[in-house]
């Protein structure tokens, strides 16, 4: 195994864990292992009479996609249901969204990415700049800078609505 690791110790950690908790490293965790250690998972996986299938996940997982690939996937998944109101037809698009709340000496700031139909997207997106406007300057200092980043993630989320086609998110 590379850097140093023991390929035993590799073989023994897999081997604990229940088929659940293999699956949920496979499916969601598998991103960055070397290649001795997806070899060990690939054998783990068959050795349990697991879903074959799950061997591809952790190669899909470590796989550089180059820009052109990367943007042929983008078109598909464009093309699919909206997961918050489940409508078709109307193109998906991503962006990151930030909130800020702030309570005199605390400030709470939120980032994530929103994934949507066009309508879905701008209705989160201004729930998110609502909140931040009514509750996110009241922290000092914090409260002032983060809800400035908020309305600035708001802007990048609205522009992005505006162009058709594949964004930067």
């Amino acid at each position: 195994m590379g850097k140093g690791v023991d390929a035993g110790f590799v073989k023994e950690f897999y081997g604990k864990l229940s088929d659940a908790e293999l699956i949920r490293i496979v499916s969601q965790d598998a991103g960055g292992i070397t290649p001795e250690a997806m070899q060990v998972i690939k054998e783990e996986i068959a050795a349990r009479k697991l879903n074959p299938e799950l061997a591809d996940i952790v190669a899909a997982q470590n796989k550089t996609y180059t820009i052109e690939e990367l943007d042929e996937l983008a078109i598909v998944l464009e093309a699919l249901p909206c997961p918050n109101c489940k409508k078709t037809g109307m193109p998906l698009t991503a962006v990151v969204l930030s909130r800020t709340m702030s309570f005199v000496v605390v400030t709470q700031h939120t980032t994530r990415l929103i994934v949507g139909c066009g309508e879905c997207v701008k209705a989160e997106s201004n729930s998110n700049l609502g909140v931040s406007l009514l509750l996110g300057w009241w922290g000092f200092p914090w409260g002032i800078i983060r809800t400035v980043q908020s309305i600035k993630k708001y802007m990048d989320a609205q522009s992005a609505l505006q162009q058709p086609g594949v964004n930067d998110y």
